[in-house]
């Protein structure tokens, strides 16, 4: 086994603290990003309404043609929370549908959903 000095021992541990510090604060730059992007993965009703220029009363209507799961969540039996893809949904449309929802005021009928 090889001697060690008290000097070279405390280089060392001087040298692994640096090391662990860097990757503490990886470790938390990460955890502050994934923080940012779970915060604005998801929005709640008045922001989609901000986004897509509708009202909140009419999102509330359209969340019937959008897909649970999908488009949006329901993290319990009151908040709605909405995907990226609920504004792809309402403003540029999947098959067709957006057209559909603009052109009718009320709601949609299932004939004509299932025909677009």
């Amino acid at each position: 086994m090889k001697n060690i000095s008290n000097e070279q021992v405390y280089k060392l541990l001087v040298e692994q603290s640096k090391k662990i510090d860097y990757l503490i604060s990886l470790y938390e730059a990460q955890e502050s990003f994934v923080e940012q992007e779970r915060k604005t993965k998801y929005l709640t009703i008045k922001q989609l309404a901000k986004k897509t220029g509708y009202s909140v009363s009419t999102l509330y209507d359209k969340v019937k043609l959008m897909e649970l799961n999908k488009h949006y969540f329901k993290p319990n039996k009151v908040k709605l929370l909405f995907a990226e893809s609920a504004i792809d949904f309402l403003v540029k449309g999947e098959n067709g549908i957006s057209e559909k929802l603009n052109k009718k005021s009320g709601p949609i009928s299932l004939d004509d959903f299932l025909n677009i």
